[in-house]
């Protein structure tokens, strides 16, 4: 049993339910499909999207069939003109689940501006440039609960939807690190060579310690300096290496 298993199995007991494989039933032979595209037209019972390579595809909204556009709403109440990813079943053509204008930023926090609604810009890597990010106010507790710097330099992951070319986060993504994003958490090479020089050195140091014990224990040395000095007193080894009697003349 592989870890995705176990983490099933116990999920399945967790929430009471029997545990089974993820995605579509394999013995039902409905597979679930993806479409993506822009709305072109929208019922509460048809869908109609144009896909990316510039098709139409007409799709049956399923009456058990759910959307999220910032929050859960009806599919027959998407705008016109969203991005939509569709999850649809019947080889594509019955929706069951709709997201619509959905996006993830994801950056490190150059400023942030605003009292209620928090405006804040990204450096969203070399390839992605820079993005204009809302954090709007009623969203705001739910974002800093995972993300309470809100400074620059901090990393800033959240989920949200895109309204007119700007991000709305609305749901954070990721636990934001403690530390700004330019921050050394892992000691430097130079460092890491005084701790082993360090221990090194220890090692040495009670190597010869342990060394100068023995020796003083075989020639009476470590002994020989805790007894009186008294005239007429002989000291001779009672066993070699181990210790000492005193014999009066």
């Amino acid at each position: 049993m592989n870890s995705t298993e176990r983490r099933r199995i116990l999920a399945a007991a967790a929430l009471g339910r029997t545990p089974g494989h993820a995605g579509p039933d394999r013995e039902s032979g409905d597979p679930l499909h993806a479409v993506t595209g822009q709305i072109v037209d929208v019922s509460p019972h048809l869908l109609i999207v144009e896909t990316e390579e510039g098709s139409e595809e007409r799709l049956v909204i399923a009456p058990w069939a759910t959307a999220w556009h910032g929050a859960d709403v009806a599919p027959g109440d998407l705008p016109l003109g969203s991005r939509v990813i569709i999850r649809a079943l019947r080889d594509g053509k019955v929706v069951e689940r709709v997201w619509a204008d959905l996006t993830r930023m994801t950056g490190t926090i150059l400023s942030i501006e605003g009292r209620r609604d928090l405006h804040l810009e990204l450096d969203c890597g070399p390839h992605r440039g820079r993005r204009s990010v809302v954090i709007p106010y009623r969203t705001t507790g739910r974002v800093r609960v995972r993300h309470p710097q809100l400074e620059p330099g901090y990393l800033f992951d959240a989920i949200g939807v895109r309204e007119d070319g700007v991000g709305h986060a609305l749901l954070p993504a990721t636990s934001q690190p403690a530390y700004p994003a330019r921050a050394r958490t892992n000691p430097s090479p130079r460092v890491r060579r005084a701790t082993a020089t360090h221990l090194r050195n220890r090692h040495l140091v009670r190597r010869v310690r342990l060394r100068r014990a023995r020796r003083g224990l075989s020639h009476g040395g470590a002994l020989r300096r805790g007894l009186p000095r008294r005239r007429g007193v002989v000291r001779r080894p009672a066993v070699p290496g181990y210790g000492f009697f005193i014999e009066s003349p």
